[in-house]
């Protein structure tokens, strides 16, 4: 099976959204409940997703023999938790994150940020991205 960071990324973002509306709305038990089930869309951001190897946020794999391996195409995709901000102001991954974005030689261009590093396999390629 496949698992997206981007995808729970959204996940997590639409969740959060709900909880802000039922806590406008004084809904506890939904404030309750939508407040679980953020916390673990982030840990499993953080347990499934995150690289240290590569200090990035990448999508993952379950193979045939249910190993859990990491998918690591650096670009957007590896900050859709920071940008959707599932990150925490004290995370220490954030410095990681923000480093990948600074990197002229990954993502920084003079035109903005790149979709996909530059020393990606793929960069240049096909679509060029």
């Amino acid at each position: 099976g496949e698992l997206h960071v981007d995808l729970m990324s959204w996940v997590g973002l639409m969740t959060k959204s709900l909880k802000n509306i039922a806590e406008a709305l004084d809904m506890k038990e939904d404030v309750a409940e939508l407040g679980k089930n953020l916390d673990a869309i982030e840990h499993n951001l953080n347990d499934l997703h995150w690289s240290e190897k590569d200090g990035c946020f990448c999508d993952a794999t379950i193979d045939d023999f249910e190993e859990h391996q990491l998918v690591c195409h650096k670009g957007y995709v590896s900050l859709f938790p920071f940008m959707v901000g599932l990150l925490k102001p004290n995370d220490p991954r954030l410095g990681k994150i923000l480093d990948l974005i600074a990197d002229e030689e990954q993502l920084w261009s003079p035109h903005g940020i790149r979709s996909l590093s530059k020393q990606d396999e793929f960069y240049g390629t096909g679509e060029n991205y």
